[in-house]
């Protein structure tokens, strides 16, 4: 959150230049070459991750805010990479299955329940005043 300024930040590995460098341009610096980027941490050995956490223990990795003009290189650099294959294209969002659908409320103590306002009347005036 220092960094982006928001505090609910995720890193997301798949979505890593959408999520976090197109969004708040944001990279992460120091990630060492002899370590393939995961999609899940889980995804990685003991001692790479042995690795990676002494270096961010040590200020080796860390998250760094970049200027408009290194994203754009960035952006142009990435486009460029994905064009030869060596990097993939972010997969798509996929939309939700029962998109379109309406969904049924099944909590009774809400069902058929819209969102509720409060009532605003206007202040009641005596015809005596």
């Amino acid at each position: 959150g220092e960094i982006t300024a928001h505090a609910n930040v995720r890193m997301e590995w798949a979505r890593y230049w959408s999520r976090i460098v197109r969004r708040f341009r944001v990279v992460l610096e120091g990630w060492p070459r002899s370590v393939f980027a995961p999609v899940d941490l889980g995804d990685l050995l003991t001692a790479d991750l042995k690795l990676l956490l002494g270096q961010w223990d040590d200020n080796t990795i860390y998250f760094r805010r970049i200027s408009q003009e290194e994203y754009t290189a960035l952006y142009y650099e990435r486009k460029r990479l994905v064009a030869l294959g060596l990097v993939r294209e972010e997969p798509p969002i996929q939309s939700r299955r029962d998109k379109g659908v309406r969904r049924v409320r099944l909590n009774p103590a809400t069902q058929g329940r819209k969102h509720q306002v409060p009532i605003k009347s206007k202040p009641m005036i005596d015809s005596e005043d």
